[in-house]
């Protein structure tokens, strides 16, 4: 045999056994991917029927998010009316602030106007009340003057009775006195233009007698009873039954006679008058008249 048959036949023994190996592999191969090809059938059908239940799944819940968009589209409605509303709101509120402010600047103003006429008013208090204690010191003393005036009511009162009695015989004395009258208007004009010693001395001689001189005012005057109440009283030298000389300015007035005595006030009875004896006249003794 010749060196090609030879390399002829080894290369047909080795082309067969390549293309045995081959068949072997294209046989392997393809049941290799037949069986693959089932087994991912399989799986198309298993992710077939996974995707069936996903879509119903999914539809499930898009048709959820559908009816909770449609029910979140009707509360962001309901929700924009409210912003709306509360936009509204705020605008007023804003408004109201600002008249707020401006109804809080009145007030501060008003407040300091209120601040400076308290100050003013707190002065005004601190003067009323340096008034009030002045007028409570005075009401004390008219207090004190007042139970005096009580205690001399009483004694007007109980000189009352006995002046009613009198009254009559007054009357019937009246002309006669109207001349004694004159002349001691003419005595009281003299005795004013006379030095008291002089006086004193007149006195002394018609036996009247010295009286110490005592000067004071009409307090008060009861024309009913013909009572009248001095300022002069015990500590002044004013006894009972001494006669006091009422004028007013230069005019005589009347005369009284002392009937009762306290220490600092005193009742006189009128025994003369020429004119109506008023609170505030002059009442003097004869020896007090030009001193």
């Amino acid at each position: 045999m010749s060196t090609l048959a030879k390399v002829f036949v080894v290369s047909n023994l080795f082309l067969s056994l390549v293309f045995v190996t081959i068949s072997g592999v294209l046989f392997a191969h393809e049941q290799h991917w037949k069986d693959k090809a089932e087994s991912r059938q399989a799986l198309v059908e298993k992710w077939r029927g996974d995707y069936d239940v996903l879509a119903d799944t999914s539809k499930q819940r898009i048709d959820g998010l559908v009816r909770d968009k449609t029910e979140l589209k009707s509360k962001l409605d309901d929700k924009e009316d409210e912003v709306t509303q509360k936009n509204t709101q705020i605008t007023t509120l804003k408004n109201t602030n600002t008249e707020l402010a401006d109804a809080n600047k009145r007030l501060q103003q008003s407040y300091e106007a209120l601040d400076q006429r308290w100050k003013s008013t707190d002065q005004q208090r601190k003067t009323v009340m340096a008034e009030l204690d002045r007028r409570t010191a005075e009401l004390a003393r008219l207090r004190e003057a007042k139970s005096l005036s009580d205690e001399q009511v009483v004694l007007l009162s109980a000189a009352q009775g006995e002046s009613k009695r009198t009254i009559g015989k007054l009357e019937d004395q009246i002309a006669g006195q109207q001349k004694e009258i004159d002349e001691k208007g003419s005595v009281l004009a003299a005795a004013k233009r006379i030095a008291p010693n002089v006086i004193r001395m007149a006195l002394e001689e018609r036996g009247v007698g010295v009286v110490p001189p005592v000067r004071g005012k009409v307090l008060g005057v009861s024309e009913e009873t013909k009572i009248v109440l001095l300022s002069v009283g015990r500590e002044d030298k004013v006894e009972p039954n001494m006669k006091f000389i009422i004028y007013r300015g230069a005019e005589f007035v009347g005369e009284v006679t002392v009937e009762k005595v306290l220490a600092q006030r005193c009742s006189a009875r009128i025994t003369l008058v020429k004119e109506q004896i008023m609170v505030g006249d002059e009442a003097a003794t004869e020896t007090a008249i030009g001193i």
